[in-house]
Parts: C-alpha cells; structure tokens; sequence
C-alpha cells in the first residue's frame, strides 16, 4: 500500500473568492449614456449559486470547500451498477444500511473478528435523492427537510445513524424513492431495501487491516474489544491506512464529470437558491456562498420547496426537455474558467515598466474569448459618438445567448426553466464584464489610453467577475501543486466553511485527530503554514514551519527532536505524563532545538550537494565559453579542410582523366605499332609472294616441271 503525503487545504483560491461579498466597481467606465446591457446584477439575484449549484453536483472538491448544500437532485443509478458493504459478518442487512461506491470505502467499516465485505450489483435502475454539499458531516439541513419537514435551527447533537436512515426511506418509500447519497470523505449510498434493489455477488470474509488486529483495550481503539485475526499462515504486515485509501478514491471524483455512476436528473433539480425563497434573501446578502444555509428559512418556503419535490418526484422519470444540463454548465466553465484565470495572472503583473505589455497582452486575451460574438459592423459609430459604449450591446447580446436561444423552452420542466434562467444570468455577467474590459482597452494600441489605468481597471473587473462566480471547482487548488506523493485535499472539518475559521489552536487539534494510528511521515497544509510530523512508536512529533522552508528542514528539525526524547531520562515515563507535565524538563531542549534551527540550521546535505553540483556547472560553462572563444579558429580549419577536401577531390578527378587519356594514347600507339608492323610483313612478303600473295606456290610448280 503506497505512501500518501496529504495537503490539507483550508485556504480559498488567490483570486478572493472567500474575500466577502462583492466589492464595487473602483474606476467605472465613464458613458454618455448608459447602455442597456451594462447593469450590475441585482445584489440578491441567486442566478450565479443556482449555476454554481448545477456544476458542482457529484463532485467531490467543490461539496468540501463549500460545505453547506442547497439542493434537493434526484438521479438514478443504472441497473448493474457495482456496490460494496463492509460489516462484520456475511449477512444482508435487513434494514437501512450504507453503501460505498469504491472497495476502499467500505473496506474502512470492515470490522469484528472476521471481517466481510459484500459486493452487490443493482438488478434494476434506481431512482435517488442526491444532498448536496457536506452532507454526511457538516451539512444536515437539506435532510432535515426530507427527515422532519423543516430545517431545525439548533443543533440537537448527533442524531443516530438508524434514525436517518429510517426516517429518510420512511419519507422514500411515498415518493418512490430507493436510497440517499450524501458525501463527507467520499460519496455513500442509503438503500433503503436491498431484497428489492441489489443482487448479492459474493460475501467474502478480507484480510483484516493491521491496526484491527490489535487490542483496543475495551475502547473504540483499532480493533475494538474484539480485534480481528490474523489470518493462519500470513506472513508479514496486512494493509493499513485504509482511512487514507478511502482519500485517494474519493479523489477520482473530485472533478467533473465527478460520479459518473450516478446519472443527475436535472428536470426535477430542486434549489434553495430560488429567487421564490424569499425568506433566506436577507440572511445571505452580501455573505460569501460558505456562510449560507437553510436556518432562517420560514416554515411556509420549506413546505413550498418540499412538495415541489414531491411533484417532479410524481412526475414520469423519462419526462423533461432531454436538455443536457451538465454538458451546458460544463461548456461555459471549460470555455472561461481557465482563461478568466490566465487574465488575472497576467493582470496581476504589477512590475514597473512592463504596465503597456500587461495591458495589450489583456486586451487580446479578452478579445479571444469575444471573438465568436464580434461581426465586422460590431464597431464604434464613425461620427465621433464612439464614447459610448453602446456599440458594444450586439456583441453582449449575441455572447450572453449563446448557450440557450435553441433550447427548446416549450418542453422544460419548471426546474428546467429556473436552470436555463441561471445559465442566463451567468453568461450575461461574464460578457459584460468582458465588454467593459474590451471597451477599457480597445483604443489603447494608439496610445488614447494609459497601460496602468487600464491594467488596475481590468484587474479590478476580473476579480469582481471571478468572486461572483466563485467556481471553486476550478480556482480553489493547492498551491504550489502537490508532488508525486501528494494528493491535494479539502479538509472534511470546513475547507472554506464557517467552522473552519477557529482559533489559533483549531488546525493542530485537527491534524492531531487525522494522524492514522500506525507510524507515518506527513505534512498537512494549512492556509500558508505547513505542519510537519513523525508518527513512530506511539508518539508524534509535529512542527508548524512557512511554506518557504520546505521540507527538508522541518523533517531534519523532527528527525533531531525526535532523537533528543528517545535519549531523554523522562522518556521512559512519558505516556503517563499529564499534558505538558514535560514543559519543565523538556521545554528548554525543544527552545533551543528551535532557535539552533532557525538561526543557524545544519547543513543540508542536497542544498550541499545542489551547491556542489552548481559550481561543477559553471566550470562546465567556462569551458564551453572558452571553447566558443576559439569557435572563429575551428570553423577556419573546417573552412581549410572543406577546401582541401575539394582540391583533393578535384585532383583525384583529374588524375583519373590524365589516367584515361593516357591509357587511350598507348592503346592508339601500339594500335599502330601493328598497324605498320603487318603493312611491314605484306610489303616483305609481297616481293617474293606477288601482291596477292598468291604466286609463292606456282613458282614453285613451275621450278619442279
């Protein structure tokens, strides 16, 4: 089982979208007249949290940085779908009972002497109620309505699990409803029946986790008072962190497409972010979207929203327009999201003297996202009216319509209607304030406009436009990201939540609770701190250093620490000690380990190493300088050496054809040496032969007659 090192974030994106409610515009733009479609969006409009609302259903990221839900999604699970119960014995369960949609999740609640997990599969489409936000943990008001028919306004303590999960189906039964998902560290079904929604495939007694085979001496330990077996024969340690296994798997759907087993069905999307909910209009003005919830809402605005419920619940799960609501919301994230925050990046640069670049570069990152929406009569007016920014109300309108006018309207569902109205207002926002930007910016390539003016207005546009989005899903991230052995996660305690703003004493205390009971070597993030520890033998050490200081140090700090105790005489006796019954003794060790560390640190030895690796580097440099200093000599030799290569070419060529003419001249001479040397013989021989050499035998003939 792999290493995990966890980055808890507590933090909201850079850009301020936890920063309070929306600033006013700093530098407005000045026109003659005012244009229709350059106009703030009512402070009370809700168009951006129902959008908002939309996008982040089934996904794990954005339900933990903002915890508090505000919606009621029915959805269905297709039949097949894989399913899985941890418990301590091989039996269904006959009653209300929680699934994990991962094996690791359910593998966590595997506990007894013999641990079983149970793999079920749907036999059949079942039809779900989704709560959104933090609704396994921090995040019960939504259930409230389902469980008691309001939302209670004080905190009764904890409600037992039974109790849910009774009165939830009892509620599920009327209206057709088969199970419940909520989420806290991952997603997690209540089935109401299983006999009528599962199939069984197998109840397998699994290998216990380390820590469940160990006494728990009577307490809610590791292993309870009835710690697990260890399995005859098994040699070596079994799996552990299996809490930290349920972390990595709750990432998969952290993003969109998030859970993609569960199918949203946004035809009957209830949200408490209707404008009709007029109760909860002055208790959220002017908050950020983490300090809202459903406590001031009247009993009359739960009732209205419960039965329309219950009617989209009534009404034929095949009904609807068949608009495809995700892929729409996820279109305009993915179209602007990303690019909104390059814009910022680059407006961010506020370095002296680059204020002109910062300023064209923005105007041409904002022209790209107007381009689709500009025509070539989409100009000012060439009567010199062109300070009014009116001429740019066609390509606003054009822009803000983009995703709706074919929509076919006729055939929504009312909570269709109150979607495509969200999609709406937040496409209008994003285009005028891209038109205010463009306007700022369009005449500023002929010097009518000063680049700083222009950057800290577009900056101030920016950041108003990303605050009223406030798309965490896209701009609450880790930063710097994580390493290969990092996952980046929300802390269930409140990411950006209202009980995530604690006291000073509130983030030790929670990553003391997080710390699996097996040794281990973490690091947490919090805000801009990182809290450093080492897990080993029943004790942990823990460090609070900046992010500057990495992770080296901290680790070298713990390793020294941790070496100083276990050489301590008190240490012996120290798990009997009371809180801080060692300040005395061991304070003043601690003190000074600290100033010694933050002073005049040992050495480490890959910065040593990095320093020793640098000056090997800027040897290597100096001899690549010299040897370009002697580059002239060098290519002078090539130079030499191609020419002689071309002579030595050349007189090869020629020696070839000397070579030739020279053979075909003693070819010709000896041809002719012949030539005369047989003229040489016929002229011998014709004296005694006769020309024709033909008389040489009739004299012959003749001497002997």
């Amino acid at each position: 089982m792999r290493a995990l090192l966890v980055a808890l974030l507590y933090a909201a994106s850079s850009f301020g979208l936890a920063s309070g409610p929306q600033a006013a515009f700093l530098t407005p733009i000045q026109s003659h007249t005012e244009s229709e479609w350059d106009k703030e969006p009512n402070i009370d409009a809700t168009g951006n949290r129902i959008f908002t609302s939309v996008s982040e259903l089934m996904q794990l990221w954005p339900g933990t940085v903002v915890v508090q839900g505000h919606s009621l999604a029915p959805c269905t699970i297709p039949i097949g779908t894989v399913f899985y119960h941890g418990r301590g014995d091989p039996n269904i369960p006959t009653t209300p009972e929680w699934l994990a949609f991962d094996f690791e999740h359910s593998y966590m609640f595997a506990f007894g002497r013999v641990p079983h997990v149970l793999t079920f599969a749907t036999k059949r489409e079942l039809h779900v109620l989704d709560f959104d936000g933090l609704s396994a943990h921090m995040s019960p008001d939504t259930q409230s309505v389902i469980m008691y028919g309001e939302v209670r306004k004080n905190n009764t303590g904890w409600i037992p699990t039974e109790e849910i999960g009774e009165r939830l189906c009892s509620w599920g039964k009327k209206n057709g409803i088969d199970g419940f998902i909520r989420m806290e560290g991952h997603f997690e079904l209540i089935e109401c029946d299983f006999n009528a929604s599962f199939d069984l495939l197998s109840a397998l007694p699994v290998i216990p986790q380390e820590e469940r085979t160990k006494d728990g001496d009577g307490r809610r330990g590791p292993g309870g008072r009835f710690p697990a077996q260890r399995p005859e024969g098994w040699v070596g340690s079994l799996p552990t962190d299996s809490r930290g296994e349920v972390t990595v798997t709750g990432q998969w759907h952290s993003r969109a497409p998030g859970e993609t087993r569960v199918r949203v069905r946004y035809d009957k999307f209830v949200s408490f972010y209707d404008p009709k909910v007029t109760s909860l209009v002055a208790s959220r003005r002017c908050k950020p979207r983490e300090k809202h919830d459903l406590k001031p809402i009247s009993k009359l605005d739960t009732q209205m929203k419960l039965a329309e419920l219950e009617d989209a619940l009534a009404r034929p799960w095949d009904a609807g327009s068949g608009v495809d609501w995700a892929s729409v919301v996820h279109v305009v994230i993915e179209r602007y999201g990303e690019r909104l925050e390059v814009l910022a990046r680059t407006l961010s640069n506020d370095t002296e003297g680059v204020a002109d670049e910062v300023a064209f570069k923005a105007r041409q990152q904002v022209l790209i996202m107007l381009t689709p929406h500009f025509t070539t009569s989409d100009t000012p007016p060439a009567d010199g009216a062109g300070n009014d920014n009116g001429w740019l109300a066609p390509v606003v309108q054009r822009c803000a319509s983009t995703h709706t006018r074919g929509l076919p309207v006729g055939l929504m569902t009312v909570q269709e209607k109150l979607i495509k109205s969200a999609v709406e207002d937040v496409m209008q926002e994003i285009c005028r304030r891209l038109a205010r930007m463009f306007y700022l910016s369009y005449d500023l390539e002929d010097r009518l406009r000063s680049g700083i003016q222009v950057a800290d207005a577009m900056r101030v546009e920016v950041k108003a436009l990303m605050r009223w989005l406030d798309w965490a899903q896209v701009w609450v991230k880790c930063e710097p990201g994580c390493a290969a052995e990092e996952i980046c996660v929300v802390s269930t305690g409140g990411g950006r939540g209202p009980q995530g703003d604690g006291g000073a004493g509130d983030p030790t205390e929670k990553i003391l609770s997080k710390i699996p009971p097996n040794d281990s070597k973490l690091t947490y993030v919090w805000e801009e701190f990182l809290f450093h520890y080492i897990s080993e033998g029943g004790f942990t050490y823990l460090v609070m250093a900046d992010d500057s200081a990495g992770r080296r140090m901290p680790f070298a700090f713990l390793a020294d620490l941790q070496r100083k105790f276990a050489g301590a005489s008190s240490s012996s006796a120290s798990t009997d000690t009371p809180a801080h019954g060692l300040q005395g003794s061991f304070g003043p060790v601690i003190a000074d380990l600290m100033h010694t560390y933050n002073t005049a640190p040992p050495a480490d030895e890959l910065a040593r190493a990095q320093t020793e690796l640098n000056q090997v580097k800027n040897i290597m440099v100096q001899n690549v300088e010299q040897i370009l200093s002697r580059g002239e000599r060098i290519e002078l030799l090539v130079d030499k050496t191609d020419v002689m290569a071309g002579q030595a070419t050349a007189f090869r060529r020629g020696a070839r054809s000397v070579r030739r003419q020279m053979w075909w001249r003693n070819t010709k001479i000896m041809a002719l040496c012949v030539l005369v040397g047989l003229v040489f013989l016929w002229i011998f021989v014709a004296q005694f032969c006769g020309a024709g050499l033909n008389q040489c035998g009739s004299k012959k003939k003749e001497s002997s007659s």
